[in-house]
């Protein structure tokens, strides 16, 4: 009899075991799923020229009046103040020399002015040193946007050999080079070049003066050269001399 009530005893402890097995609460792992937003794509604008830089350089540079006479050289630079301040970027300078964005290749923006030309394009007149060697100043005219539309180089020394050396006289639409070279015989050859509506330059005929006025002597020939550049003639004695 005791025995039975013992075995009672421990069949109700088994039921409610059994009661609280099935009253926990079962624990379920939610698994979040991450949805991402369809990309969106942005259009981007097409890069354009800084104009309003470009007319900022435009208004900073001075203006020389028409005709000019450019003998621009190395004597051109003896003091300091002889170089002013030249944005080559803005002028776009690097698209006519690349070496500008070379750091290894000495080559310096010296000066600059404009000149007007038309009221279709701008013009700059800009001078550079290549490597200590050579001077070259150049006519650039650009469209309203900043764009180089043609260029023309208009005035050459060198201190090399010192055998060639170029100037040249800007009109409104006309520009004349004067090449000179100092050889056994001294030749200055002329080349005649039409500033178009465009902005374009476009050489229209040359001629050797040598040709046409040989029977004048060398004094003569010089002298002829110093007063139709307007040159100081106080300056120039020596090459007569």
């Amino acid at each position: 009899m005791k025995f039975a009530y013992i075995l009672i005893v421990f069949s109700l402890i088994s039921c409610l075991e059994k009661t609280k097995e099935k009253k926990s609460p079962v624990v379920v792992e939610s698994k979040v799923t991450t949805i991402q937003a369809p990309e969106v794509l942005v259009a981007v604008p097409l890069k354009k020229q800084d104009t309003t830089s470009f007319i900022t350089v435009i208004k900073s540079i001075k203006e020389k009046h028409l005709p000019v006479i450019d003998t621009t050289g190395f004597d051109s630079f003896i003091d300091e103040d002889d170089v002013k301040y030249v944005d080559v970027k803005g002028l776009q300078l690097d698209k006519i020399y690349p070496e500008f964005n070379n750091e290894g290749f000495n080559i310096w923006a010296m000066n600059c002015y404009k000149v007007a030309l038309s009221e279709n394009f701008h013009s700059v007149v800009i001078s550079i040193k290549i490597d200590n060697e050579e001077m070259k100043t150049i006519l650039v005219n650009y469209d309203f946007e900043g764009n180089i539309i043609d260029f023309k180089v208009i005035s050459y020394d060198e201190i090399a050999e010192g055998f060639s050396r170029f100037t040249s006289k800007i009109n409104k639409y006309i520009l004349t080079l004067n090449h000179i070279i100092w050889a056994e015989k001294q030749e200055i050859e002329k080349e005649f070049y039409k500033i178009e509506l465009n902005g374009k330059i476009k050489l229209i005929d040359s001629t050797n003066i040598n040709t046409q006025i040989e029977t004048l002597t060398q004094e003569n020939l010089v002298n002829k050269v110093i007063k139709e550049l307007k040159i100081d003639e106080s300056k120039t004695r020596f090459m007569v001399s």
